[in-house]
C-alpha cells in the first residue's frame, strides 16, 4: 500500500509480493489468530460473492454517473479528468466498499447459502 501511496514503480510491490504470500502461508502463533479473526472469517466466507458482485456494481455507479452528468458534444473534455479532493475520494471510497460489501452479504446469504444447501446432499449421494 506504502509503494501505491507514493507511487512508486511497481517492480518494489512486485518484488516482495511473493515474501509476504509466505509470510501469511506459513502460519505462526501470531499470523493464525489474526486470520482466525471474526471479520477476516466473514470476508473470506464473502469473498467469492465480493468477487461477483463488485465488478457489475462499479459499472452501475459509473453508468449512472455518467448518465447523471452527461457531456456536450460540442465541447467534449480533452485531457484527464479532474480529481477529487481527498476527503470527497476518501467518503466514495468507504462509500462503495460499504456498497459492495453489503451486496455481497446479501447475496452470500440468501443466495449462496441456500444454493450450498440445496446442492451438497444431491452431491453427497454421488
Amino acid at each position: 500500500f506504502a509503494c501505491m501511496h507514493f507511487n512508486l514503480a511497481d517492480v518494489f510491490t512486485l518484488s516482495f509480493f511473493p515474501f509476504i504470500l509466505l509470510a501469511g502461508a506459513y502460519g505462526s502463533v501470531g499470523m493464525n489468530r489474526f486470520f482466525a479473526t471474526k471479520a477476516l472469517q466473514r470476508l473470506g466466507d464473502w469473498s467469492f460473492s465480493i468477487y461477483l458482485v463488485h465488478q457489475p456494481l462499479f459499472f452501475t455507479i459509473a453508468s449512472i454517473t455518467a448518465y447523471l452528468n452527461p457531456v456536450d458534444p460540442n465541447k467534449l473534455p480533452t485531457g484527464p479528468p479532474p480529481k477529487l479532493e481527498m476527503g470527497a475520494g476518501w467518503l466514495m471510497c468507504l462509500g462503495v466498499m460499504t456498497l459492495v460489501l453489503l451486496v455481497s452479504y446479501l447475496t452470500y446469504r440468501f443466495v449462496e447459502k441456500p444454493a450450498r444447501q440445496w446442492i451438497n446432499p444431491k452431491v453427497s449421494k454421488i
